[in-house]
């Protein structure tokens, strides 16, 4: 057995490893905080606080405008602070000027319990700040949000610093700003933080002002909230300054964990080992991917279990092949190697390798435990792996069963514990068990099944040549190549063998927008000009045809109006613009005149099951709209193409309407329609919201041919979502003002500590020849940022809807999944769920545009071995293949993102996964709950059972 963590280590790993990895120490002498550098320091207990002009404590003198005022603070210890109660521009602290003149850096340490507004300012600008010339520094703060501004701007604005979070209660917060980037500590740990370089110096002249809950934009903003302690220093304070100055707000952080939890918090993972070659007394490390973008690497080698020799390398000593060299490492053959990680957010850790969730025969695998004690007393830990008979009895095969390992923990203390596990084909499972040998009481801290369970290869990352850059992505395959093509606006096309590696080929720079649609625009539309690439395009595939592939592109000026039009290209290949290709001019089009329904923009060619085809089509205004084609020339029915006035004329009010756009709501848009003959049922996928940030994809069905629908009355009552809600209906006619109507399959979502994936939408979908059903989009990892092309494995419910992984395909397939392997802590997203900014509440205010479906984040469950949910939240129930029915007891909080109510009923299909983000292999869920809410969740821990305490 192999124990690593003994007080025998010295210096940084026995540091690192052997104390609490979030205790700070506790600082309260005042002379013990840094000084070096401190321009200002405002305590709110100076004498004169009260007064409308006092002398801070450092610095000089504070002037009081408006309505301000002293309130007791964090503690008595810490005495008043100021409350600003009112939001308002005139209320706020002037600073003297000129505080941090001639400095090239600047840090602001100060504790916070904000409302919203602005926390400080700091100016060279008198009078207003001018967009996209902004010159500042400063703090925008609300209970759920601290951003940080760093702007010296010149016609482009860089990023925010964003930190999110619940910020009801006192926060101590430090912003560090220099010329090569800023960053966001709270509570004493570095939050967020970017690399823009900008000309701070610049800004800190001998006239700029500083203000505390005023900000210069407009005629003014102001502050609500309380703030205390406020410091100014003329330098960028390092990890320690912070440290001492957060000590107190880490200590109260720490005091409210312990009440709150007052249990052992367990985490379990298990990985397979990562790879060292020995070559005399240099060894090399194979790393696995390493998911941060600045790290160490700590080779440590044992002599008998101490520790003989220690050696760091940096990011930049890791070669091409993700290996790293360390000359001279072992003082002797026999000493064993192990090797840690750094980076500068979560210290010091053991380097894993790939995790695992089963372990073959011959395998060796790492159960990688992190303990911490959230209780009031010191624990002495044991932590044991015990093999496993089919039964439920102990397997034995004469050996000494248990691997284990006690540890001592004092209070708030976390500790890592490592123990080997060797795969035998005669063990059913593994499992971790923790003692808590003060009480006896075990813990099952997880579970690792003997199997063989398919998991996908890794897939690429996304990168500018394969995944960047996609938007309105159409899907599909080539039935001569058997290649699949997915279709994007501003002339990108993307290309790939298997729906995992993708190639893109860019035509921004030889191809603008269809000729004969740029010259429609110019000759009958005054006062405007057709963008410079195309959107959304839509394929129809003519069998037999010289040009076969007929391309549907849309062709429109500027962004948000109805000035537009599609147009047919017909091409030899399906690469579209790789070969010849025949441009047939405009099909469809609109002004910006009442008398059109709908945006000429967004083709989609459907083909029902009696064989007719259907042009589909629009965007905002009075929603999705449809119409016959004919298949013979890719024209539509009912459009007089006799000349361009004749088609303008004839595309007034036309069309049937069958999926409408609430008032003041972005969408819908990106129609996309399919028949499942599995099911019955045609389905339309279309996208609501602001594709930047809350674009999310709703869904609606219906059985009836789209023959039927369009030659019979009222069409746009046809279509129904999951509760059986007419969604070609206007807005006036929905009685439910507080969401969207339409099945939301998907929309922003986060799970756990991974991406916030926003902007997802405008989707496609296909059934593959082997029968797998694909959902193709585009995505956003950062609102407003650049956007990815993501295909998703589609499942459907028993009630005919369908569901998408929440990962992106990887090649995993449907299979059995043993149940041990589900056992452990999950994170849950009801991404299905419509979330409002503070204040709306009405889908069709016009405030309500970007302020709605906002990102879903997670909650976590815990899939108990005994068939119940831990916590006393419900239980748990499989199908022995990958079916699970979740079971709720107790009501969920929504603060918390538990939007389970007692009675609810999840339905949830298993999958394997690879994480392509995360750089991990995954096992996720995705389903429904009784209501046709669609939920995602991906496991996040081994540890499967609740160690708080029973209520």
């Amino acid at each position: 057995m192999n124990r690593i963590f003994k007080k025998t280590l010295s210096g940084l790993i026995s540091a690192a490893i052997l104390i609490s990895s979030t205790a700070i120490p506790i600082v309260s002498a005042e002379d013990t905080l840094p000084s070096d550098e401190l321009l200002f320091h405002l305590t709110f207990d100076e004498n004169g606080a009260e007064a409308s002009s006092f002398e801070a404590t450092v610095g000089g003198i504070v002037k009081k405008n408006g309505n301000t005022a002293l309130a007791p603070s964090v503690d008595e210890e810490c005495g008043n602070a100021l409350s600003i109660t009112t939001n308002s521009a005139g209320n706020y602290l002037e600073l003297p000027k000129g505080i941090l003149n001639g400095k090239d850096a600047a840090s602001f340490s100060f504790w916070i319990k904000p409302n919203s507004g602005w926390a400080f300012m700091t100016t060279p600008v008198n009078g207003a700040q001018e967009y996209l010339f902004e010159k500042y520094l400063g703090m925008l703060a609300t209970t759920s949000n601290l951003k940080a501004e760093n702007y010296n701007n010149n016609s482009a604005r860089p990023a925010d610093i964003n930190v999110n979070g619940s910020y009801s209660d006192w926060q101590y917060v430090t912003v560090v700003y220099t010329a090569t980037g800023t960053k966001v500590y709270l509570n004493g740990s570095l939050a967020a933080s970017d690399n823009t370089a900008f000309d701070i110096k610049s800004l800190l002249t001998s006239d700029a002002s500083t203000w505390i809950g005023h900000g210069n934009w407009n005629n003014g903003e102001g502050f609500s909230g309380m703030i205390d302690d406020f410091r100014i220093y003329g330098k960028a304070l390092n990890e320690k300054e912070i440290e001492l100055l957060s000590a107190k707000a880490v200590k109260l952080e720490q005091d409210k964990l312990i009440k709150e939890k007052n249990c052992l918090e367990i985490d379990t993972h298990f990985y397979a080992d990562y790879q060292i070659s020995e070559n005399g007394k240099d060894i090399t490390v194979s790393l696995p991917t390493i998911d941060k973008e600045k790290y160490s690497v700590i080779t440590a080698s044992y002599s008998e279990g101490v520790l003989s020799n220690i050696v760091t390398k940096t990011q930049a000593d890791v070669s091409e092949d993700r290996t790293i060299t360390f000359i001279d490492l072992k003082k002797n053959d026999t000493d064993e190697v192990k090797v840690f990680v750094w980076n500068s957010l979560n210290g010091i850790q053991p380097l894993n390798g790939n995790e695992v969730f089963q372990i073959t025969s011959g395998e060796k695998i790492t159960a990688t435990l992190k303990i911490t004690n959230y209780t009031q007393s010191k624990k002495s830990i044991k932590c044991e792996i015990i093999p496993y008979n089919s039964d439920g009895t102990i397997f034995s095969s004469g050996e000494p069963v248990p691997t284990e390992q006690e540890i001592n923990l004092d209070i708030m203390e976390s500790k890592y514990l490592l123990l080997n596990i060797n795969g035998n084909s005669s063990v059913a499972y593994y499992k971790a068990v923790v003692t808590d040998m003060s009480d006896n009481k075990t813990y099952d801290a997880g579970y690792l099944p003997v199997t063989s369970v398919s998991f996908p290869d890794a897939s690429p990352a996304d990168s500018a040549n394969t995944t960047e850059g996609v938007h309105d992505p159409t899907i599909f395959k080539d039935p001569v190549s058997g290649k699949y093509y997915a279709y994007s606006s501003h002339n990108l096309v993307f290309e790939s063998d298997d729906l995992i590696n993708w190639v893109k080929h860019d035509y921004t720079k030889t191809v603008t927008v269809p000729v004969k649609a740029k010259e429609f625009i110019d000759k009958n539309y005054s006062n405007t000009t057709a963008n410079g690439t195309y959107w959304a395009p839509d394929l129809y595939y003519k069998e037999g045809d010289e040009y076969p592939y007929w391309f549907y592109l849309s062709t429109s000026c500027g962004l948000g109006g109805r000035n537009s039009v599609i147009s047919l290209i017909k091409a030899k290949s399906p690469g579209l613009w790789d070969g010849e290709y025949k441009d047939e001019g405009v099909v469809i089009a609109s002004k910006e005149e009442n008398d059109y329904n709908t945006n000429a923009i967004d083709a989609n060619i459907f083909t029902d099951s009696d064989g007719k085809t259907y042009f589909i089509w629009g965007s905002f205004w009075r929603g999705i709209h449809g119409a016959e084609l004919d298949t013979d020339t890719g024209f539509v029915k009912g459009v007089d193409y006799t000349s361009d006035t004749s088609i303008l004329s004839s595309c007034k009010k036309f069309g049937s309407r069958l999926f409408s756009t609430p008032s003041g709501v972005q969408g819908p848009e990106g129609a996309y329609t399919v028949y499942n003959e599995d099911t019955g049922y045609r389905y339309m996928f279309t996208s609501y919201g602001w594709l930047g940030t809350n674009y999310n994809i709703r869904v609606a069905r219906t059985n009836k041919t789209f023959s039927d629908i369009l030659s019979g009355k009222d069409p746009h009552r046809q279509l129904t979502d999951q509760n059986d809600r007419l969604v070609g209906t206007t807005f006036s006619e929905q009685t439910n003002k507080n969401e969207l109507w339409g099945y939301k399959m998907s929309g922003s979502f986060q799970l756990g500590d991974g991406i916030e994936y926003v902007g997802s939408g405008h989707n496609s979908v296909f059934r593959d020849d082997d029968g797998e059903w694909y959902l193709v989009q585009h995505c956003r990892k950062v609102a407003d940022a650049i956007a990815y092309l993501q295909v998703k494995k589609i499942l459907w419910t028993e009630d005919g809807w369908p569901v998408i992984s929440p990962l992106v395909y990887a090649g995993e397939k449907e299979q059995t999944i043993p149940r041990e392997m589900l056992y452990g802590t999950w994170d849950l997203s009801s991404v299905g769920q419509t979330i409002f900014a503070s204040g709306i509440s009405d889908v069709g205010n016009r405030n309500s545009e970007r302020n709605v479906d906002l990102p879903v984040h997670s909650s976590q469950i815990i899939l108990q071995a005994d068939g119940t949910l831990g916590n006393a939240l419900g239980k748990w129930e499989y199908d022995n293949d990958h079916t699970i029915t979740i079971t709720f007891s107790a009501d969920g909080d929504k603060n918390n993102y538990e939007f389970y109510k007692a009675g609810d009923q999840l339905k949830m299909f298993v999958l394997t996964g690879y994480d392509k983000d995360k750089r991990e292999n995954a096992i996720v869920m995705t389903g429904t709950d009784q209501n046709g809410t669609a939920n995602f969740a991906k496991k996040a821990s081994a540890m499967s059972q609740s160690t708080k305490p029973e209520v």
